[in-house]
């Protein structure tokens, strides 16, 4: 019993500090809101809660803002070592004003917490760079109320 107890205090508060780093990712863009549509690299949501083994599945999408066809270098930045943290390709093809999709699965098998990971986008023509960032909670199963 107090197993499962630890567990799930651990998996609250690591869905707290999620909550509050959340909270800041969120308002700072409303902040510069201005900036906002120069961005070519952007995420469909920033957190997600998964279990042990299973994938937190995002959605990047990456639009050329240039007026020429460019290939953007991704890579996926994973510094808190979550277990998996690939993306489905490694580059992509734009023409001009086109936009285009990736996916970037998350997970950890062993250890329950917060995995931040980076994605980055980089053009080859121009050299701009972008970076987004998905934090993916990682939690034991629910074992509901005893």
């Amino acid at each position: 019993m107090k197993g499962k107890m630890k567990k799930r205090k651990k998996s609250i508060l690591a869905l707290v500090c999620i909550a509050m780093v959340c909270t800041i990712a969120v308002a700072i863009p409303a902040i510069i809101g201005e900036f906002a549509s120069d961005d070519f690299l952007t995420v469909n949501t920033i957190t997600q809660t998964t279990t042990l083994g299973s994938n937190a599945t995002y959605l990047i999408t990456i639009k050329n803002i240039g007026n020429e066809t460019d290939t953007f270098n991704l890579s996926a930045i994973n510094p808190d070592n979550a277990s998996v943290a690939s993306l489905s390709q490694s580059e992509i093809t734009l023409d001009a004003g086109q936009s285009g999709t990736v996916i970037l699965n998350v997970t950890d098998d062993f250890i329950t917490g917060p995995y931040s990971v980076l994605v980055n986008a980089t053009s080859q023509t121009t050299g701009l760079s972008e970076e987004v960032e998905t934090i993916t909670a990682v939690v034991d199963e629910w074992e509901g109320e005893e």
